[in-house]
């Protein structure tokens, strides 16, 4: 499999859905820390929506709202070296 990594030069708009406890010290300024979950997508890290709030939300209702109040982040993202899944290329090379 030959994965074709990208440099993307821009920026992008990402939601995080969490709960209202971690929302409220990221945006005080605490960093976002990765999960190590054994069911992440992509394995270990942060995720986020690209320009999807209303994503981010379904996903921390579904995930922490039986527990907790629930809220979403928005944070600009600069991207850099990226395998980039909108690619038919590259999601070609995921199946094969």
């Amino acid at each position: 499999m030959s994965n074709h990594f990208a440099d993307y030069h821009r920026t992008v708009v990402g939601f995080h859905g969490t709960t209202h406890a971690r929302a409220l010290k990221l945006v005080s300024g605490e960093a976002f820390k990765p999960s190590k979950n054994t069911d992440d997508w992509l394995g270990n890290g942060t995720y986020f929506w690209e320009y999807a709030p209303k994503q981010a939300w379904d996903w921390a209702r579904k995930r922490y709202a039986k527990t907790t109040k629930i809220a979403v982040v928005g944070a600009m993202i600069r991207l850099g070296n990226c395998f980039d899944l909108l690619d038919p290329e590259n999601m070609q090379s995921l199946t094969s």
